[in-house]
């Protein structure tokens, strides 16, 4: 008896594949192409791409605006300022109050009455007696008459009846007198109420976003809430 197997089929008891013939190697048209052949194939699909890459592309403002149109506003919320950083204004903000709310001195030294100074001079310095003072915080009770000046601080209120300051370095200061070298015009050194903003005037536009700065705006001004949407965090700083 053979040692071959029964059947071509099967061999060891397990099912053989049957061999097929060895593919052709034949060269086919596709490959008998020369290489300018190819070369202009290839532009040709280049081309055809291009053209409906062209026909497929928006206008940047048209893509822009279609992106706009889809766009829902978020709602707003009042926001105490402590949680607002890196939100979006949802309404303009005007200051409740001027900014001074009342004229003050810019510098140190003497508020007075100008017309007082007129005469003076070197050679003929004037002479001023010191009434009252007024401090940050303090105002001075007095109201300056002629002849008379008021000791102020920087950013303390203007007293009644002054409209002017003398600096406290151009003064000479003795036995509760002033004596004054040079005339001093009408509002010198004075800062006068609202100089900063106006009372109702807006400090933020709506969409700003409110970072340290726009923070330190509205605290300035006293106003402790903010109307505002979210922003996503990517644009948070």
């Amino acid at each position: 008896m053979s040692g071959r197997p029964a059947s071509s089929s099967v061999a060891f008891g397990l099912p053989m594949r049957e061999l097929l013939p060895p593919a052709s190697t034949a060269p086919t048209s596709a490959s008998l192409r020369s290489p300018a052949e190819v070369r202009e194939d290839m532009a040709s699909v280049w081309q055809r791409s291009s053209i409906r890459m062209e026909r497929e592309l928006l206008d940047i403002e048209v893509a822009r605006q279609a992106v706009l149109d889809r766009v829902r506003p978020l709602d707003a919320e009042d926001v105490a300022l402590d949680e607002a950083l890196g939100r979006v204004l949802a309404e303009d903000v005007s200051s409740t109050d001027a900014i001074p709310p009342f004229d003050n001195s810019a510098m140190d030294g003497f508020a007075v009455r100008s017309e007082d100074t007129r005469e003076a001079s070197p050679e003929a310095p004037i002479t001023l007696r010191v009434v009252d003072e007024s401090r940050a915080g303090l105002p001075a009770a007095s109201v300056a008459g002629p002849g008379e000046a008021i000791a102020i601080s920087t950013g303390a209120a203007m007293p009644a009846g002054c409209d002017a300051i003398v600096r406290i370095e151009e003064t000479e200061h003795r036995d509760g007198s002033i004596f004054v070298s040079g005339p001093v015009d009408p509002g010198r050194d004075v800062r006068r109420g609202g100089d900063d903003v106006q009372a109702g005037e807006v400090v933020l536009r709506r969409a700003a976003v409110l970072g340290p700065s726009e923070l330190g705006v509205l605290a300035r001004r006293r106003i402790l809430r903010a109307p505002a949407t979210a922003l996503g965090a990517h644009h948070r700083r």
